[in-house]
């Protein structure tokens, strides 16, 4: 059985994202991409000393939520449901 890669990735690196519309996640230190939300992996990104004494940091964007996926109601919650509400409806228009 072969397995379906997920459609958003865990990680997504900083060469990826950087000259993307992605880049907004390095102002705000993340991003929220179709209900799931990245972060700036700060803790473990490659560095480099500048010429200046200051370090740059290349961290990945990384998922830390999933969208949560909506469950469907059974047929019959919904149904009774409906019936309900009808009941409802008829009692409020008998009144």
């Amino acid at each position: 059985m072969t397995k379906i890669p997920d459609k958003y990735p865990d990680r997504i690196t900083f060469d990826r994202w950087i000259n993307s519309q992605l880049s907004i996640a390095a102002r705000f230190g993340g991003c929220i991409i179709n209900g799931n939300k990245y972060e700036l992996d700060y803790d473990n990104c490659k560095t480099e000393a500048g010429e200046d004494g200051e370090t740059a940091y290349f961290p990945d964007l990384v998922k830390v939520a999933q969208k949560k996926k909506k469950v469907k109601k059974q047929s019959n919650e919904y149904i009774k449901e409906i019936e309900e509400y009808k009941k409802l409806k008829r009692d409020r228009d008998r009144t």
